[in-house]
């Protein structure tokens, strides 16, 4: 969003450490996880080479190979 994007139909939510997340997915269909980092920079290597991400989501394992992209929320208050 601070590039000049944003998304359509939502709008996006902070999360804090702590909270629970969930989300469906190709393989696991649903699960749910605790956010254990609010904001993380990781460096992802695909072999050739390094990806670097900011502002990330950490979160306990709530992914299986096959759910990348999956839809991610909260539970509204």
């Amino acid at each position: 969003m601070e590039e000049g994007y944003q998304p359509l139909d939502y709008e996006a939510d902070t999360v804090k450490a702590g909270e629970t997340l969930y989300k469906t997915g190709r393989t696991s269909c649903y699960s749910q996880a605790q956010v254990t980092v609010e904001s993380a920079y990781e460096t992802v290597n695909y072999g050739a080479y390094n990806v670097a991400f900011d502002d990330v989501i950490l979160t306990e394992k709530m992914l299986d190979p096959g759910d990348s992209g999956s839809s991610v929320w909260k539970k509204s208050e």
